[in-house]
């Protein structure tokens, strides 16, 4: 990795090396919501092939292949510090973050 792909810590702020821990994280955080009607038109789909597995199986090979689930918002990549790491945090909460440049 080079100096410029560094950040700061998205939670403290402060640089990933900041207690001479040599380890950190880079985690990519992206949310993502289910598509009601995709789910239905494909349940819908499973069904009129039969239902259970082989109804799925029959639908995934004859359907459309729609998403199922979209992006709410474009990922993020933070850093987190060691430190950070280990302190219990929602992930709702980490998707929040800003990534901060150093």
């Amino acid at each position: 990795m080079k100096r410029r792909e560094f950040q700061k810590c998205c939670v403290c702020k402060l640089g990933v090396m900041v207690n001479n821990a040599p380890t950190f994280f880079r985690i990519t955080v992206e949310p993502f919501m289910m598509d009601g009607r995709a789910i239905q038109r494909r349940h819908g789909m499973e069904l009129m092939m039969g239902g259970g597995v082989g109804g799925a199986v029959l639908a995934e090979v004859m359907g459309t292949d729609e998403d199922l689930a979209a992006p709410l918002r474009p990922a993020k990549t933070l850093f987190i510090c060691r430190d950070c790491s280990m302190q219990p945090m929602p992930i709702m909460a980490l998707a929040e973050h800003e990534p901060i440049p150093t």
